[in-house]
């Protein structure tokens, strides 16, 4: 019988404003005002109107900069490749001297999949399933600071990959 992983628990915590702040003062060049901090397991994510913009700020925790650091190099080379990825505005490698780990991005509406019409869920996961698909055939080498499919099952562990696998295999 297969064994199923259950995905990680969030952790539970309050998010880390000050940092945030001071982060994004310097990106933005203006103190955020109203910042709405979205929980996150692997690191605090802000969203943020700046200039009539709308941005996310994922900032890494300080004991786990990993997920945030390669992520600040492969979403720009992924979207390169015509990938539908978040824009990165900025990042940490852009600001060295604040000590931060972390990326700015276009903000994206959120809603929730329940909330959609089935015919457009149903689209949505075919086209989820396409990209996929697309993704499995790049060379993981060509994409910065990606992990190989070998070190992602380690460090992610397998409990998406059930779901990734029928993604693959949908029509």
């Amino acid at each position: 019988m297969a064994t199923v992983e259950a995905m990680p628990r969030p952790r539970d915590r309050s998010p880390d404003l000050r940092r945030a702040e001071t982060v994004l003062a310097r990106v933005l060049g203006t103190a955020p005002n109203d910042l709405a901090w979205v929980p996150s397991d692997e690191a605090d994510v802000f969203v943020v109107e700046s200039g009539g913009e709308r941005y996310a700020l994922k900032l890494a925790f300080p004991d786990e900069p990993a997920p945030v650091w390669r992520e600040s190099r492969s979403l720009p080379a992924l979207r390169a490749h015509g990938f539908p990825v978040l824009e990165v505005c900025w990042t940490g490698d852009q600001f060295p001297d604040l000590g931060e780990v972390f990326h700015v991005t276009t903000a994206v509406p959120d809603m929730p999949l329940r909330q959609l019409e089935s015919a457009a869920q149903a689209g949505l996961l075919h086209e989820l399933g396409q990209t996929l698909r697309r993704l499995d055939a790049v060379d993981w080498r060509s994409i910065p600071r990606a992990l190989s499919p070998d070190d992602a099952v380690t460090f992610v562990g397998g409990w998406w990959r059930g779901k990734y696998d029928a993604y693959l295999s949908s029509p």
